[in-house]
C-alpha cells in the first residue's frame, strides 16, 4: 500500500468510525479541486461542477458507512462525480424541454396580436391551467416547484423526500399531458 493510499484509508477510517471533522476537512481538501476539474471537463460549467462535488461530499459525510466497503476510494469518488455530472446533464436537458414547450405555447398564440389571438391565448391559458389542476397532487406540486418556482430537481427531491428520478418522471408525465392538450389546440 502506498503512502497516499494509507493516508486515504486512515482518513476514511476516522470519518467512518469517529465522524472526525478534521478528517473530513483533510479528505475534502485532498480531493475537492481535482473532482471539480474533472466534473468541469464533463459539463463545461464551473459553478454547477462545484455544486455537484460539494453535494457529493455532503452525501458522503452525512452517511459515511458505505465508504468502509470501498476498496479504491479515489476511483469511487471520480466514478460518483462522473455519474452525478451525467445526471446533471440529463436533468438539464429535461428542463430545457419544458422551457421549449412553454415557448411554443406563447409562440402559438402570439403569432398575430389581435383580439382573436388574445381570446385564443386566454382560452389556451385556461385550458393549460385546468390540465395542471387535474394533475395528481404530487405531480402538480412538483410541476409548480420546478416550473413556477425554478427549483432544481435535486432541491425538490430533498424537500419531498423522493428520488431525483421520481421528480424527472413526474415532470415528464406532466409535459406529455400538456403537450397532448396543446397539440389538440393547434389542430
Amino acid at each position: 500500500m502506498t503512502k497516499d493510499n494509507k493516508h486515504i484509508k486512515d482518513l476514511v477510517l476516522r470519518i467512518v468510525s469517529k465522524n472526525d471533522p478534521g478528517a473530513q476537512r483533510d479528505f475534502f481538501i485532498l480531493f475537492y479541486d481535482r473532482l471539480v476539474a474533472y466534473v468541469f471537463t464533463v459539463i463545461k460549467m464551473i459553478e454547477p461542477a462545484r455544486d455537484i462535488v460539494s453535494d457529493l461530499f455532503s452525501k458522503i459525510f452525512s452517511n459515511p458507512q458505505p465508504l468502509k466497503a470501498v476498496h479504491n476510494v479515489e476511483s469511487y469518488l471520480f466514478r460518483s462525480a462522473k455519474n452525478s455530472a451525467l445526471n446533471f446533464l440529463n436533468l438539464s436537458a429535461n428542463r430545457q424541454r419544458i422551457t421549449v414547450e412553454e415557448e411554443s405555447l406563447y409562440e402559438l398564440v402570439w403569432e398575430y396580436k389581435n383580439p382573436e389571438s388574445e381570446l385564443l391565448y386566454n382560452e389556451l391559458r385556461q385550458q393549460v391551467s385546468d390540465v395542471i389542476n387535474s394533475f395528481p397532487d404530487r405531480r402538480k406540486l412538483i410541476y409548480h416547484m420546478v416550473v413556477d418556482e425554478g427549483m432544481k430537481y435535486q432541491e425538490v427531491a430533498e424537500l419531498l423526500d423522493i428520488s431525483v428520478r421520481t421528480v424527472n418522471n413526474q415532470l415528464t408525465k406532466a409535459v406529455k399531458t400538456l403537450r397532448t392538450h396543446i397539440s389538440l389546440y393547434r389542430d
